[in-house]
């Protein structure tokens, strides 16, 4: 097998659409509340917004490409640190992952691991000394990779569902 990591361009935008529904598919299957969602625009939107947020704050997206199909994307960023920022935070420069999706039939096999490291050399080459990335809780195999690539657990957002269940 033999995958192809590659900058994003856009003529795969169909593909990349395609790959952040079926990521929000995949979260709002395993939602233990039940509060995520994907309506039928949310692909479309999703990647305009995301396709923004590159652009605005120094990003990249790299794709996986596997005779001549995507199988995988992965998206960073590097937002500027603000003044405020700096009043609570150490100064650093600071990339963030915003994605990570392996297609479901091509998950296991290193891709994702490939994209990771694909993106961690785009922030190391851009002087970045501290990387993020958001994990959903009840997503055990993304917060797995991420362990296995040296990602340490930092903060939890906690929710409670506070309506009556009927």
């Amino acid at each position: 097998m033999k995958v192809k990591i590659r900058e994003y361009q856009e003529s795969d935008r169909t593909a990349f659409v395609k790959l952040m529904e079926q990521l929000m598919d995949y979260i709002a299957s395993i939602d233990d509340l039940k509060r995520i969602r994907r309506m039928p625009e949310f692909g479309e939107s999703y990647t305009q917004r995301t396709l923004q947020k590159v652009a605005e704050n120094n990003g990249i997206i790299y794709v996986a490409e596997l005779d001549s199909e995507l199988v995988g994307v992965v998206v960073g960023t590097m937002p500027e640190q603000s003044k405020e920022d700096q009043l609570e935070h150490v100064p650093s420069k600071f990339g963030e992952v915003l994605e990570l999706v392996v297609e479901a039939g091509y998950r296991g096999k290193d891709i994702g691991t490939m994209l990771m490291k694909k993106l961690e050399e785009y922030f190391r080459e851009n002087n970045c000394n501290i990387l993020g990335v958001g994990v959903l809780a009840p997503n055990k195999n993304a917060h797995h990779l991420y362990s296995k690539l040296g990602y340490e657990d930092r903060s939890f957002y906690m929710t409670k569902n506070i309506q009556e269940k009927k």
